[in-house]
Order: structure tokens, then sequence, then C-alpha cells
């Protein structure tokens, strides 16, 4: 009797925070054979080999792709409170020895607030608050999500806001 066993291949993916560099959760991200195209290899985006969920604190196993082809990860949806990753389709390819890691990396969503006059010079000391929603009737408790005072000098800076949700910035 003889067997012969093959090792698998063994790619990683995972989504990381572009700031600290953190493997996070809540990515969804496709993986597509390659295909030529004119000369090309461009994604073939009709065949979805496997879809992932990305976990907290370390990239996922994927299994089984061949060794020396090129692929493409996709990713199809951004965790809340960062922006989707401007390379849209990522070449990547399984290295011989079958060991690849292939990152999709996200920068958190930011935004820049400031009071200003009517004549657009800052304002100090006026009391701001950014809540979900448009503002009427919010809770304070549950809503309020950046609360500061505001400065003649700098801006305050609020990170990780879902895309896609409304804002609202108000004076307190």
């Amino acid at each position: 009797t003889f067997t012969m066993v093959d090792k698998r291949t063994v790619f990683y993916v995972g989504k990381q925070d572009a700031t600290t560099g953190e493997y996070i959760s809540g990515a969804t991200l496709i993986i597509y054979p390659g295909q030529s195209v004119g000369g090309q290899t461009v994604p073939d985006t009709s065949r979805v080999l496997v879809t992932v969920q990305s976990i907290a604190g370390s990239p996922v196993a994927v299994y089984g792709l061949a060794e020396n082809t090129t692929y493409f990860l996709y990713e199809a949806v951004a965790p809340d409170g960062y922006l989707r990753n401007i390379d849209l389709y990522t070449p990547f390819t399984i290295a011989p020895g079958g060991s690849t890691v292939a990152l999709s990396v996200d920068v958190p969503t930011s935004v820049r607030l400031n009071k200003v006059d009517a004549g657009g010079t800052r304002l100090a000391g006026a009391g701001m608050a950014l809540v979900r929603g448009n503002g009427v009737g919010y809770d304070p408790a549950a809503d309020v999500v950046a609360a500061f005072t505001s400065s003649a000098t700098a801006d305050h800076t609020v990170t990780g806001l879902a895309v896609g949700q409304l804002y609202t910035l108000l004076e307190t």
C-alpha cells in the first residue's frame, strides 16, 4: 500500500487598521481567481472562490489555493468606522510552500470639527457635541459620540464614525 499525502496550501487573509496595525473584525473579504485579458491578469469577478469575515486579533486561514497562481482580494464591506480599502482588487500570489498573507488595510474614518463665526474666524470656549442622528430629541447618554470645547487654534478630531450614518454637530 502506498499513501501519498500532499500538504495543502494555507493562505491568511485579514483586515488591519492602518493606524494601529491591529487586526479588526467586521470586514467581508472576497477572493477571486485571476484571468488573462489582453495580456494582463485581472480578477474574474464571475467566480467567487472564498468569502471571509475578518476577525479581531489575527488573520483567517484559507486552505487549498494553488501555488504560483494570481488571485485577487476584494473588500466588499468595511467594518463600521473604517473607510473601505481604495485598492478595490488587490492581487496576490500563493508563494511556493503555500504560506502567504494578504491584507486589506483600512484607514479609520476621521472628521475635524471646530466653531467659527460668520466670517470664518475660529472661536474658543464653545461647548460642542457630535451626536448620532439629526440632533432632535437625542439621548445624551446614548447618542453623544464626542463632546469637546472649541479652540481658537486647533480642530477637534473624531475618528471611527460609521459611513452612511447621520451625525449632527450641536453647540451645547
